[in-house]
């Protein structure tokens, strides 16, 4: 069948706005299009979400309009770009709830910007998403009940009433459907919050569009940036929600709720990813805490997992190395003459006392080997025995002379390796080093880089 009028759809329209305009444009409501078309369960779920093949090859027939163009209408492409498949499971992430999860608690009506619904009469489909929560264009907050009558919005039920039976309704999405009154404009936000807000929202339209991100100087695919996105969402969850005391989803919560978590997440994640974890860092935050949410690690990548560990817990025993497969540091007579004037004399004792050189390179090949003692003490070390060891950086760390130490070796690229590694950030972390702020940029920047691969514990 091929219906006399088909308007095209229309930039970012969601397919359920089409199809109401679609009908209407036929002197007919949606429900009844859609029942003379062959589909009489198309609205009797989240046709969005749930359109099937055979209900788009109806429609396209219908209208002439190429199939993928109807496709591209409904969400299932942005999902299938952030999850293995585009129906993942019934209540996918980032996709707010319609349809039959509109008596959920906390579940208003459709997002939307009443300006833009006024200027072009379609409703969006990158509105659907949890992170869209302020207007591009007009840079309002959107909105999902009527501020007068509070009752959830929704473009197709006005024409679902029975008084919409016996005459035809017009299309009008700026309007309420319960009070009928005009949605007016919400109050505007201030520029550091619209700032955060609509730089969650320019990744995650980049990331459901093309599938990849670049976040800084980091590109990543789509389905790694939504695991680490939720990740840094659900740091700023509401209280009860990380209390336990209820549950709480982005997906069945209000426009104003989320826009609360955006704001904060994009505060925290603006100046890229080394400077969020650093902050992370300064705030004590420990590293369950940001990935422990995904049971089974859905959605987060091992790496991001490792790094998380790395850049917030170095010195953690059960971490492995970033340099795998390094047997020993060993200073060369080149180096050592380059440090040994900061050495200060040692006393002598009746006790035989390691020299600093070999406490530095116990200490380094501990650090970079991240294993125990016996496997990293040798005739190479003079066999310093890791109390020894101990006593000689507190001695060195106590007086100053490590810190002299470490800023000559960081002149020296050969050194860097050992520098960087997780045992002596944490180790310089813990001795409040002038050098462990450095060290550790440093360390999560290489790990950044190489991306680094390794098995944590379950």
């Amino acid at each position: 069948m091929r219906l006399p009028v088909f308007p095209a759809p229309r930039d970012d329209e969601v397919l359920s706005s089409y199809v109401t305009r679609l009908a209407l444009a036929n002197r007919m409501r949606p429900m009844r299009l859609t029942a003379v078309l062959g589909l009489p369960s198309f609205w009797k779920r989240d046709p969005d979400v749930s359109v099937t093949p055979d209900e788009l090859a109806v429609l396209a027939g219908a209208t002439g309009v190429p199939l993928e163009r109807l496709l591209q209408c409904s969400v299932l492409p942005m999902l299938s770009r952030l999850h293995e498949s585009a129906r993942p499971d019934a209540n996918p992430r980032f996709l707010v709830m319609m349809g039959k999860h509109r008596g959920v608690h906390g579940v208003r009506g459709h997002p939307l910007c009443p300006a833009c619904v006024r200027e072009t009469g379609v409703v969006q489909r990158s509105w659907r998403l949890t992170t869209s929560v302020i207007c591009r264009r007009h840079s309002l907050p959107l909105i999902d009940a009527c501020p007068h009558c509070q009752s959830p919005l929704d473009h197709v039920r006005l024409h679902r009433r029975r008084s919409s039976r016996r005459r035809l309704m017009e299309h009008r999405p700026g309007s309420c459907p319960g009070c009928r009154q005009a949605l007016p404009d919400p109050p505007s936000l201030d520029e550091v919050t619209r700032k955060h807000a609509l730089f969650i929202q320019d990744l995650m339209a980049e990331a459901t569009a093309t599938g990849e991100v670049l976040w800084g100087d980091l590109r990543l695919d789509a389905r790694e940036f939504q695991g680490l996105l939720e990740s840094f969402l659900q740091l700023h969850y509401p209280t009860r929600a990380q209390t336990g005391v209820a549950k709480w989803r982005p997906e069945t919560s209000g426009v104003r709720e989320r826009r609360e978590v955006v704001v904060a997440a994009g505060e925290r994640m603006v100046d890229g990813l080394v400077a969020c974890l650093r902050r992370l860092r300064e705030e004590n935050v420990r590293p369950h805490r940001v990935v422990g949410w995904a049971s089974g690690n859905a959605g987060v990548p091992d790496w991001f997992r490792e790094l998380v560990f790395l850049a917030l817990s170095p010195d953690a025993r059960h971490l492995p190395p970033v340099q795998s497969g390094r047997k020993t540091f060993q200073f060369t007579e080149r180096q050592w003459r380059v440090i040994a004037p900061l050495i200060p004399p040692v006393p002598r004792t009746s006790r035989k006392q390691k020299g600093a050189r070999e406490v530095l390179q116990a200490w380094c090949t501990r650090n970079l080997k991240g294993t125990r003692q016996t496997e990293w003490t040798g005739k190479w070390t003079g066999h310093v025995s890791y109390p020894a060891m101990y006593r000689g950086i507190k001695k060195l760390a106590e007086s100053g002379v490590l810190d002299q130490v470490i800023g000559r070796m960081l002149d020296m690229p050969e050194c860097r390796t050992a520098l960087t590694a997780p045992g002596t950030v944490g180790a310089l972390i813990r001795m409040r080093s002038a050098h462990a702020g450095h060290l550790w940029t440093l360390m999560v920047e290489e790990a950044l880089r190489s991306r680094i691969v390794g098995s944590l514990p379950a």
